[in-house]
């Protein structure tokens, strides 16, 4: 990680490029989207403008932040923590959404799963702490991978934590617990995770992902009462 694109001192620029956004600003959410491809259709629809931030993959709305985390969970932490510390208490409430690889047959490929609770993978086996999430009707965990699930041993250790797996939750878990931020998570599955991941064939169906994962967006109730 290069420690030029993460610096958490504001910058002057920066400063005068937001200052009128936030002056009369009561909520915001903050949307965490791991890569580009994913969040294409919300950056297409909504998150039009981007926000002269200290790296880039920051955008806005009229009120909201969407942040593209990049993968893995070392740089989901440094970038969350980083938006997280900027806009302070501006930001109420934290929604992450994206794809992800089952681990169970038994999950849908193409359907879309609320989070219950976020669990960290080391070497194979569970780390604490785990993170719940702010989803009272869900019973499917996650488990953050610290690397991509290409082989089926690795699939096998990490079915024995949560049937759904990904490479960001935990580190949006640990940043938000940080700052005492609620948090909800939703993820797409792509696949059944393993040998027979294709992640070429899952990139090629990029726009398809940020299509379904818009119109889902769209249908969520964001209200402030509602977390």
């Amino acid at each position: 990680m290069g420690g030029s694109a993460c610096r958490l001192i504001p910058n002057s620029k920066t400063d005068f490029h937001l200052s009128s956004f936030f002056t009369n600003l009561k909520i915001m959410l903050l949307l965490t989207i791991a890569h580009r491809g994913e969040a294409q259709e919300c950056l297409k629809r909504i998150f039009t403008q981007p926000v002269d931030f200290h790296f880039p993959g920051v955008y806005r709305d009229e009120k909201n932040i969407l942040l593209l985390t990049g993968e893995g969970i070392e740089t989901t932490i440094l970038r969350v923590s980083s938006v997280l510390t900027y806009f302070g208490n501006k930001i109420d409430q934290v929604l992450n959404m994206g794809i992800a690889g089952a681990l169970l047959p038994s999950l849908q490929i193409n359907q879309v799963y609320g989070i219950h609770r976020v669990y960290h993978e080391y070497h194979e086996e569970r780390e604490f702490p785990s993170f719940l999430c702010k989803e009272t009707h869900s019973k499917a965990n996650c488990v953050s991978a610290c690397r991509r699930v290409l082989d089926n041993k690795y699939a096998q250790s990490l079915k024995k934590i949560a049937p759904v797996v990904d490479r960001e939750l935990w580190g949006i878990g640990l940043a938000c617990d940080q700052y005492q931020i609620p948090f909800k998570s939703y993820k797409l599955i792509s696949d059944y995770a393993g040998v027979n991941t294709n992640n070429e064939e899952i990139k090629s169906k990029a726009s398809y992902y940020s299509k379904h994962l818009f119109d889902f967006y769209k249908n969520l109730s964001l209200t402030k009462e509602t977390w």
